[in-house]
């Protein structure tokens, strides 16, 4: 490594992070059962029923089926059923059961008028897992994530020409550009190298090295909080229509570490963490109709249609690399130290953009047997978001304009879409389908007992990569090599309520049941011509199945006036 380019590259800033389809799916998929407790005992099938706080986010003109102002606060416990704290400790020390904070809200009744406001929890981030692999990519492979980045970073460079001096033709990080952060703080830590174009010409120049083991850890945590304004009416006990304006804010925080062992002996490669923080605000609208068609019967339908969420996001990323090489200024290389000795290497980036997620759309049916017994059914779909002048695309990408001069074919600008980046998205994403089941039955002296179910179709094709060739300036400054295609999610809930003239408790429990395959990174490397001639061409990275099923108690105390 030449030293003085070393230097150079060290002072360069790296200014960018920017999402990809599947941190998008991380940040603002909602597939899951939160609300208050006779929402969850229910499954959440009470888009036509109404009656509860927690249908001001799913169909809004479940609050004029209140006849009664209401209050009532919700929070619980929720612990993956996988989790292990203990092997994360030196992740800032988390913990297996987190109390989460799920709503609170108001509905007042004035007549035939309704006004609700309340907090909702849509998405909870709390997450425990780890990946362990031993010879990724089958026996005697050995695939490393430093051959990914390496093969990232022969794919940005120029074509070799090997009728010039080597001096005059650019080499890897003379002009700064470097397939990524990890790329960048491994390059620093001596875990990719560079080699000369061979005789053919062929003008790979970075270079990577096997791995025999990799284990991967993360602790992700945070949520996506909605605040909502509600307004619905009440027409002749037959027509129920309803609004709702939504501002939802993202808090999500992600602290993994990626490490990678060589040989029989385990020795130890390297470390790259990645700590990813996303925050800020988006804005919705959703519109709720419920309608009784016959006079003599109870039986209603429900319909609500949920514009797409408006963000407005930052993204921070900072990705160190502890490595076991040390720059030797008078021998002017690395040394290797077999001591346990690490070195670290980082870099920092920042980026502000915006986010538009798919329309969701909710049909429902609900019917009451008497006095004594709910029945509910709901389908839910979330689709693509399609834009006259971008017609391709599931989700939308925009970033801000920072006055800097980058190429044309960057698709870099103010407010505009990344081009390139929504179609990748469009490869990756699925419109989700969801179902919801419940039931509630009286028990008498106040008392009830509820049950539901649902299910959530996967939002990631199978077979989806995170394809970090794409191009798109943006994906350029990416930091984490990894991606996960998550399974369909079904959902199990239990509860019991009681309720009185001027109070009421409910409690829940759920089981959500979900896996997903992990990658640490992408082994496209392997197709390369570096590795034509090598047992390495062909092999594939096999993925680690990892359970992200958990377990939830729900709490709602109320009353009603």
């Amino acid at each position: 490594m030449n030293k003085a380019i070393f230097c150079a590259l060290a002072a360069l800033p790296l200014c960018a992070m920017a999402q990809d389809p599947f941190i998008n799916d991380r940040t603002t998929n909602t597939s899951d059962l939160i609300g208050t407790a006779r929402y969850v005992g229910m499954g959440g099938a009470l888009g036509a029923l109404g009656a509860d706080l927690s249908t001001i986010g799913s169909n809004p003109a479940g609050t004029a089926l209140m006849r009664r102002t209401t209050v009532a606060l919700t929070g619980g416990i929720t612990r993956g059923v996988n989790d292990n704290a203990e092997g994360l400790r030196e992740l800032g020390n988390p913990s297996a059961v987190r109390f989460s904070f799920d709503n609170l809200g108001a509905v007042v009744n004035l007549g035939r008028l309704n006004f609700g406001v309340a907090y909702q929890k849509k998405a909870n981030y709390a997450q425990l897992f780890s990946a362990h692999q031993f010879n990724p990519g089958g026996k005697g492979m050995n695939l490393s994530q430093t051959e990914h980045l390496a093969d990232l970073g022969n794919a940005l460079m120029p074509a070799w020409n090997p009728d010039i001096a080597p001096e005059d033709n650019v080499w890897p990080g003379d002009d700064g550009t470097f397939a990524n952060d990890a790329a960048y703080t491994l390059w620093n830590a001596n875990q990719i190298g560079t080699v000369d174009a061979d005789a053919d010409g062929i003008d790979e120049c970075f270079d990577g090295y096997g791995a025999t083991e990799h284990l991967y850890r993360r602790v992700q945590r945070g949520s996506l909080q909605g605040f909502e304004f509600n307004l619905s009416y009440n027409h002749a006990d037959r027509v129920y229509v309803g609004a709702t304006f939504g501002i939802d804010n993202v808090d999500f925080e992600s602290i993994s570490t990626y490490s990678e062992f060589e040989g029989d002996n385990r020795a130890h490669a390297y470390d790259l963490d990645v700590n990813h923080f996303v925050n800020g605000v988006g804005y919705n609208g959703k519109f709720g109709l419920i309608v009784r068609p016959l006079e003599s019967s109870a039986f209603r339908v429900g319909f609500a249609v949920e514009t797409p969420t408006f963000y407005r996001l930052t993204s921070e990323v900072s990705t160190t690399a502890y490595s076991p090489y040390e720059w030797n200024d008078n021998a002017e290389t690395f040394t290797h130290y077999d001591d346990g000795r690490l070195f670290a290497y980082d870099a920092q980036s920042q980026i502000d953009y915006k986010l538009h997620t798919p329309w969701k759309m909710r049909l429902s049916l609900g019917h009451t047997i008497g006095t004594r017994v709910a029945l509910g059914l709901e389908y839910e779909y979330t689709g693509k978001a399609h834009r006259v002048s971008y017609p391709y695309h599931d989700t939308d990408y925009g970033y801000d304009y920072y006055g800097y001069e980058y190429a044309e074919d960057s698709y870099w600008g103010n407010s505009e879409k990344d081009i390139a980046m929504n179609e990748h998205s469009d490869d990756v994403r699925l419109g989700v389908h969801g179902l919801k089941l419940g039931a509630e039955v009286q028990l008498g002296l106040g008392f009830a007992a509820r049950a539901g179910y649902n299910f959530f179709s996967s939002p990631i094709r199978q077979g989806a990569v995170l394809d970090q060739y794409v191009d798109s300036y943006a994906m350029g400054y990416t930091a984490g090599t990894d991606w996960m295609i998550p399974s369909a999610v079904n959902i199990v809930s239990l509860g019991v309520g009681f309720s009185s003239r001027h109070f009421f408790a409910d409690l829940a429990f759920k089981y959500r049941h979900q896996t997903a395959d992990f990658y640490a990174f992408d082994d496209y490397f392997t197709q390369s011509d570096l590795y034509a001639d090598t047992p390495y061409a062909g092999a594939r990275l096999q993925p680690t199945l990892v359970d992200l099923s958990r377990v939830n108690a729900a709490l709602t105390l109320g009353v009603k006036f």
